[in-house]
């Protein structure tokens, strides 16, 4: 061969190849069009295991607690090293982008999981009704509707609603609070965390009470901050639930009322688990056995029994019960909004909670009548 042609295939070979690399491309692109800008479910994505996230405008304490021990025992049970690491991932921002960043499409989101509360479907219900700003309702409504498409996993546990008063009250049951209330609903000052299911609480017992009147309430930025108000004398009554920590200062200084809810049953915040609704059910029926063997043991049950929680009951039809939970969200937004009850934001005279005469708050616990002690998710 000529030394001048044999100089000359390598500089033709060049160009050769990037035009068959360029028609791969381009032939590629028209049949998966959007397939470059969805995220890649590669080796390194799957490594970094499961995330439970959860969303910002929950309530810290209770919720990050049973979410934490539940990665815990994930991380502990047979075969998690192969799976990855399960960590908790806080989301900022409002409630409708936590959803909608969880419960969205894409390969990514098999490895995301929602912790989903009663306050993430108050609060998005209260979004959906938004009338002001712009945009906010219609945003709410589809996050709604991803939502009821979602595939249940596991209901991890359940907190039910307490109130507690400091020790020194002369309150002792619920009926007490209720007789109270109809008497001098501005008598007593109730503290809670500052979010939406706590105040929608805080209305349906003022609801079933059949109190008339404005109720006030302040809010603190935990369940835990608000002990810490009991203890200061800053508000007389605490809305809070039985699995939330207690400030050590507030240890043996509360007592929780005994006696029936005037509704029958106190408003329980429940946890359970949410796969995006594009979850394939292979995919989805593994996740359900994989957590179901951890909070269906009898070691997690006796755990989250002995923290306060209750046990989520067996067998429970997860479908139909988030069903109903919407549902009872729904009513819960528009008891908030019908119930007359006031946030106070400045201490009150003195600094003193009680007035003369002032019996205290009403809580229901897990010996009230019309409360099943024995798990949440049944009828």
């Amino acid at each position: 061969m000529a030394p001048g042609r044999s100089a000359l295939l390598p500089r033709l070979a060049w160009p050769a190849l990037l035009l068959a690399v360029g028609a791969f491309a381009v032939a590629d692109l028209v049949r998966h069009p959007f397939r470059p800008l969805a995220p890649r479910a590669d080796a390194a994505e799957q490594r970094t295991g499961l995330r439970l996230a959860i969303a910002g405008t929950e309530a810290d304490d209770p919720v990050a607690l049973l979410a934490g021990g539940l990665a815990r025992r994930l991380e502990r049970a047979p075969g998690a090293s192969r799976r990855g690491r399960v960590r908790l991932e806080r989301l900022g921002g409002a409630t409708t982008s936590a959803v909608e960043s969880v419960l969205g499409f894409g390969a990514g989101s098999r490895r995301r999981l929602l912790v989903l509360t009663p306050q993430t479907l108050v609060q998005l219900q209260r979004d959906r009704e938004e009338a002001i700003v712009p945009g906010v309702a219609a945003r709410a409504e589809r996050a709604w509707a991803r939502l009821a498409s979602a595939r249940p996993v596991a209901l991890v546990a359940g907190d039910p609603l307490v109130l507690d008063v400091a020790r020194a009250s002369p309150l002792r049951t619920v009926p007490q609070l209720a007789r109270g209330l109809r008497a001098a609903p501005h008598a007593r000052l109730f503290g809670l965390g500052d979010d939406s299911w706590s105040r929608a609480a805080l209305a349906s017992l003022v609801r079933d009470a059949r109190v008339e009147g404005t109720v006030s309430y302040r809010p603190y930025g935990s369940a835990r901050e608000a002990a810490e108000g009991i203890v200061d004398r800053e508000v007389a009554v605490l809305v809070g639930t039985r699995g939330a920590p207690r400030d050590p200062r507030a240890r043996g200084r509360l007592r929780r009322l005994t006696g029936a809810w005037p509704g029958g049953r106190p408003p329980v915040r429940w946890v359970v688990l949410l796969a995006p609704g594009g979850t394939g059910a292979a995919d989805a029926a593994a996740l359900r056995r994989r957590i179901g063997t951890v909070v269906d043991s009898g070691a997690w049950r006796r755990t989250v029994a002995r923290e306060g929680f209750l046990p989520a009951d067996r067998g429970v039809d997860l479908g139909a019960f988030l069903a109903a939970e919407r549902a009872r969200a729904a009513r819960l937004s528009a008891t908030l909004s019908a119930v007359d009850v006031g946030s106070i934001a400045a201490r009150t005279a003195g600094g003193r909670a009680d007035g003369p005469g002032a019996d205290g708050a009403g809580a229901a616990n897990a010996g009230a009548k019309g409360a099943r002690a024995a798990g949440v998710g049944g009828p």
